[in-house]
């Protein structure tokens, strides 16, 4: 009788799973009926008994909570199931266990029974179980894919700033090179450049020492040349002055002031005059300009007057009674003239002179000649370390600066290949995951509710009893 009562409980189980599953216009009862018997599943023969095939499709968990714990185990005797069970109960059973509807949560071999309230388990048995099981499914998805995302934007994370670690390395390693070089071909640069100074400043001395020497010969030279003209002058001077003093004829005439004031003898003399009558002119002219005060103008004037009245008083004593004396003297100061012209030319001569060879400079040029073959063989030297800094020396800093940093430039290398490796990974695992929620949770659960806070709650309302289908949680969601 209890086996009867048994079999009676489950085949109401069986008729509820199949309507759960099927249009709701065909009865389960014709649903199994109408089905073949190649739909049962090969592994499940067909003398299998409810129980049997029950106990082995539906989790543990899912079971009433009055429904005897042995008939969903593994020890469950077959024989506990009634012989009387038709085929056509079999088949709707495998259907409902087999249905794509219902998603089982993922094998564990520790997995334990969840607890559900009992009025659940009274009103909805184990189509509610199966529902709640797919939100768990799918929290464990959304979990998987927070999770997948999180290690992904760390390895992202990590490869960047690996990157900008090597950019920054590089850019300090050329800096180095570029410094190092610099610094090394300015110290080549700078000692020859040292020693091309020194030289430089010898023959400076020795050019300065040198050009003294030379301006010394030069004066002894035109001094020389010039003695016979100069010693003419200082005999006509002493000539004139003898000549005015035996005349009685006043020393005045004597000077070049005189003829350049009373009668000129060039143009030179002509301009001074000319120059000197302005002078006084612009005096008077000026101080009527500017309204000088009367006493101040009257001053002005009056020097001019003074002035122009002594000179023509000297210029009637001397001009006509020492007549003779002034043409004398006149004659004697053009001769002077001629001396200093030829003085001059002379003078010039011997400056614009070029030849050396008259002044004994030959020790100097000797010296000069030393250094300047000094100076080149520095310049050449200069040139040539230069050079082989540039062709060889160059090179092998750059060598040495890279071994030095080549270690740090694998490490970061090889840990930047091991992220990129990782961020591949994780991009193709987040797509995996994205695309398994989209494909097997989004339909039923709704694409708006696929947060880990929203099944959550959703799963507590089929805890707590008041949520008995996917679709009245998710309405239940704001």
């Amino acid at each position: 009788m209890q086996d009867n009562e048994y079999t009676n409980e489950f085949q109401d189980i069986i008729t509820e799973t199949a309507a759960d599953i099927l249009p709701e216009e065909i009865p389960a009862e014709a649903a199994a009926e109408d089905i073949p018997a190649d739909v049962l599943p090969a592994e499940v023969p067909a003398e299998e008994t409810a129980a049997e095939a029950f106990a082995e499709e539906i989790p543990v968990e899912a079971a009433p909570a009055e429904t005897p714990a042995y008939l969903f185990t593994e020890e469950a005797p077959v024989e506990a199931a009634p012989e009387e069970v038709p085929a056509a109960e079999i088949a709707a059973e495998e259907i409902a266990a087999e249905s794509p509807v219902y998603y089982a949560a993922p094998e564990t071999a520790d997995r334990a029974p969840a607890e559900e309230p009992a009025e659940a388990a009274q009103t909805g048995g184990p189509a509610i179980s199966l529902e709640r099981e797919l939100l768990a499914d799918a929290l464990l998805a959304v979990n998987t894919l927070s999770a997948d995302r999180d290690q992904l934007k760390q390895y992202n994370d990590t490869k960047k700033k690996l990157e900008k670690d090597l950019n920054t390395l590089t850019r300090n390693i050329e800096k180095e090179k570029t410094d190092t070089i610099r610094i090394k071909r300015q110290e080549i640069e700078s000692g020859f450049n040292k020693q091309i100074k020194d030289v430089e400043r010898e023959i400076s001395d020795i050019s300065d020492q040198r050009q003294k020497a030379r301006s010394v010969a030069v004066r002894e030279r035109i001094k020389a040349n010039t003695d016979a003209p100069r010693q003419e002058i200082a005999s006509i001077r002493e000539n004139m002055k003898a000549f005015v003093k035996e005349q009685q004829a006043p020393g005045i005439m004597a000077s070049r002031l005189y003829y350049t004031l009373f009668s000129p003898l060039t143009i030179a003399d002509w301009i001074v005059d000319i120059l000197l009558a302005v002078l006084g002119v612009g005096a008077i002219v000026l101080a009527y300009v500017k309204h000088a005060s009367l006493p101040a103008f009257l001053c002005v004037l009056g020097a001019v007057v003074a002035l122009l009245v002594i000179y023509v008083v000297i210029s009637a004593k001397t001009k006509e009674k020492y007549h003779d004396v002034m043409v004398a003297c006149k004659n004697m100061f053009r001769e002077i003239a001629q001396r200093e012209k030829s003085i001059s030319q002379i003078t010039k001569n011997i400056q614009d002179d070029k030849d050396d060879s008259v002044y004994d400079l030959g020790g100097f040029d000797s010296q000069l000649q030393v250094k300047n073959q000094q100076k080149e063989a520095l310049g050449t030297q200069k040139t040539g370390a230069l050079e082989e800094f540039d062709n060889v020396t160059k090179g092998t800093i750059t060598d040495g600066i890279d071994a030095k940093y080549a270690e740090d430039i694998s490490v970061l290398q090889r840990n930047i290949a091991e992220n990129a490796e990782a961020v591949s990974t994780f991009t193709e695992r987040v797509a995996a995951d994205e695309g398994r929620l989209k494909s097997e949770y989004a339909q039923r659960i709704g694409q708006k509710n696929l947060s880990r806070d929203k099944i959550e709650r959703m799963i507590g309302l089929f805890d707590k009893g008041e949520a008995s289908s996917i679709s009245e949680a998710a309405s239940k969601m704001k």
